[in-house]
């Protein structure tokens, strides 16, 4: 259906049942399906794309409302000259829901030698999904650590660069905390770096971060307090000290809230793209448990903190392992390395990633996370996992 050589084309999309919560994979799909996958929870909705400009397309997302709205677009192609021209006046802008967009980052790691192409790949590619999104849907930049390689004061200033060029395509202010890269040298080595207090600064000067417009409260907990070598933990001072804060808010009781932080509170099974470590593989041959060494140490403690304070959704980072999953009644974005940090199987690709989260702005919740990603670098970015909420 979508390579039929006609001058137009289009697909009506509908489900029977909207799938459960389970997870909804999708590879290597048509370009402009694509785009319906992103908007998924606002389907049934018509597709219509087009031949133009030699071998180039062109589609259009509609949503639907009834039977009368597919006739009346379908029947259009008979009477309207430049169809597809006439669907972008009448349809283009239609949506069935009011939404923002949550564009989660993680695991930059800048300053790594040799990755300045990766870091720039990155910003074009976000430039590119704001300039083809609706320019009246708000977009809030999240960033769930591991900014830097190393806290040094070379690699600060390349994250308040990185930070500039976020702010220049309408991304600006990111919701953001630290990673054990951040505040250690290589992740593990305690140090008293300068560029450690600089990014302290910038990043972690609030733990509860209210958005009114969204009727959102984000929790930013620092997961860098203890642990042992890459290991994060949290504390019951700081878990008291969030509590005593979230206590004293007034009037947004009904707010939505989500847990965002660095270390992963969940195992995360390593993808079948993804390479060992050299430092994986000599801990592996000593039997030594690596996972365990990476989880958040009180994650027990904390699942059972978010459960009590009815938080059920979490952003986190660390493992660069991108995966949409639901545990212990809370649903999960894990983001990869937004910058391709990644050992991949294929010597010549990465695996860089971002994170879409589509907030309803009338129901004040998440509706879908789509991963989307780049492996071959500069080949054009795939939906790589979607979930409806």
């Amino acid at each position: 259906l979508l390579t039929i050589e006609v001058s137009e084309s289009y697909l009506i999309i509908q489900l029977k049942n909207l799938p459960e919560k389970n997870d909804i994979q999708i590879l290597d799909s048509f370009i402009h399906m694509d785009k319906a996958i992103e908007r998924v929870d606002e389907w049934p909705a018509v597709l219509v794309w087009e031949k133009y400009a030699w071998n180039n397309t062109r589609g259009i997302f509609i949503p639907i409302e009834d039977i009368d709205d597919v006739r009346s677009i379908i029947d259009s192609h008979n009477y309207e000259r430049n169809y597809f021209s006439y669907l972008q006046r009448h349809y283009g802008h239609r949506k069935t829901k009011k939404i923002s967009q949550l564009i989660h980052l993680s695991d930059l790691h800048l300053g790594v030698e040799g990755e300045e192409t990766k870091n720039l790949r990155l910003i074009e590619i976000l430039k590119k999904h704001r300039r083809q999104t609706d320019s009246e849907i708000p977009m809030y930049p999240i960033i769930s650590g591991d900014l830097v390689d190393s806290p040094t004061s070379k690699n600060v200033r390349l994250y308040q660069s990185f930070e500039s060029q976020l702010e220049s395509i309408g991304l600006a202010n990111p919701i953001s905390v630290l990673g054990n890269h951040d505040v250690h040298l290589k992740g593990f080595i305690r140090s008293n770096q300068d560029g450690k207090n600089i990014l302290t600064n910038l990043v972690t000067r609030e733990l509860i971060t209210v958005v009114d417009k969204l009727k959102l409260i984000i929790v930013r907990f620092n997961s860098n307090i203890d642990g042992k070598w890459a290991q994060g933990k949290i504390g019951l001072d700081q878990l008291a000290d969030i509590g005593n804060q979230l206590d004293r808010l007034v009037g947004k009781d009904d707010y939505y809230k989500i847990a965002l932080l660095h270390h992963h509170p969940f195992e995360m099974e390593r993808p079948n793209w993804m390479k060992k470590t050299w430092y994986e593989e000599i801990l592996g041959h000593l039997n030594f448990d690596v996972e365990m060494s990476n989880i958040l140490l009180d994650a027990t403690t904390f699942i059972e903190w978010l459960n009590a304070r009815n938080i059920n959704f979490i952003i986190h980072g660390h493992k660069h392992i991108p995966k949409l999953f639901k545990r212990n009644d809370i649903d999960v974005v894990a983001g990869g390395s937004s910058t391709g940090k990644v050992d991949h199987m294929e010597d010549q690709k990465t695996f860089l990633t971002y994170n879409l989260i589509n907030y309803d702005m009338e129901q004040f919740k998440p509706i879908s996370s789509t991963i989307i990603f780049e492996d071959l670098i500069g080949s054009g970015t795939k939906n790589y996992q979607v979930q409806i909420y």
